[in-house]
């Protein structure tokens, strides 16, 4: 389809517009959808027995049943389930893209707020004029690298938070918006990005999950072996690879080897991550960048939402 081929307020739908509307059509196909006009197909290696035909082409075994009458009849007196329902309105869908008031301008960043448990950077857009920031958080601790234990720890602690929060995150995504959490030598980093508007409330969630967070054993124990996994297959990557690594480890002024990590596995389980979390965000020293459709006010705003979490998940 080529944009010439339509008149111009066609361009977007081409040719699938709808000229006629047919409720009628509607409905005729809902008619067929009983369940007595049904076909199941059930895939799965355990059914390689039942097998008594075989696919001309590909030599795929299969087996055709007839449903029986009964279960027919079962179906067809299923009532309503209340787990199959439309989903929860998006909290996180924007309605307000109008820019924030100016403040003067400044050609870089420049630091908002400072104290002994955070620095505030800010800039406010001066050149894209859209109603969309990026705000990025750093949180220091010297717990997070001190030992390749502690390392294994914090990135334990990322996966399975980013785990958890994979509910919000996606209908955060469908609104426009943007997250990322990743473990580095100094500790986390934080960054949100996208429409502005629903930026604090995503921030409030991630926020409040982070500091209440409850480590779920059993995702513990599948995302720990997929990491040791990762680590071992190391040993299999080509030469060059190993070269690369190496060179950076050893230009590195502090870095943990993968044997290195590899080794403190042993020691990493669901307490002793439990305890780490809470002395980590015990000893934060936060760093932040807000940039965008975003004023001073609103971006000690956001400072103010993260660091009221932390203080208060440690008591000060």
């Amino acid at each position: 389809m080529q944009p010439e081929d339509y008149p111009f307020e066609d361009v977007l739908f081409g040719s699938y517009k709808l000229t006629d509307w047919r409720p009628d059509l509607i409905t005729e196909l809902l008619g067929y959808l009983r369940p007595d006009n049904v076909r199941v197909s059930v895939v799965g290696k355990k059914f390689k027995a039942l097998a008594d035909k075989k696919e001309e082409w590909y030599g795929t075994e299969y087996k055709l049943e007839k449903i029986e009458p009964s279960v027919i009849e079962r179906w067809s007196d299923g009532s309503l389930n209340s787990k199959l329902h439309l989903p929860d309105k998006n909290e996180f869908i924007p309605s307000d893209f109008d820019l924030a008031p100016r403040d003067e301008s400044h050609k870089f960043p420049i630091i908002i707020q400072e104290n002994d448990f955070c620095r505030a950077w800010y800039k406010q857009d001066d050149e894209y004029f859209l109603p969309k920031a990026n705000l990025r958080f750093e949180f220091l601790s010297p717990l997070a690298y001190q030992d390749p234990l502690n390392c294994n720890l914090t990135y334990m602690f990322v996966i399975l938070f980013k785990d958890a929060l994979l509910e919000y995150a996606y209908a955060a995504q469908l609104a426009g918006l943007r997250w990322e959490l990743t473990n580095t030598k100094y500790g986390m980093v934080l960054g949100i990005g996208g429409y502005n508007h629903k930026q604090k409330v995503f921030l409030e969630k991630i926020m409040d999950k982070m500091v209440k967070f409850e480590v779920d054993p059993k995702r513990f124990d599948i995302l720990k072996e997929t990491y040791i996994r990762t680590l071992k297959n190391f040993d299999s990557e080509q030469p060059y690879q190993h070269v690369n690594y190496y060179v950076s480890v050893l230009l590195s002024e502090h870095s943990w080897t993968k044997t290195e990590l590899l080794d403190a596995t042993e020691q990493l389980n669901v307490e002793v991550l439990r305890e780490f979390i809470k002395k980590l965000l015990s000893k934060m020293h936060v760093e932040s960048f807000v940039h965008g459709n975003v004023n001073k006010a609103g971006s000690l705003e956001h400072v103010s939402t993260v660091m009221d979490r932390l203080r208060d998940s440690v008591g000060l």
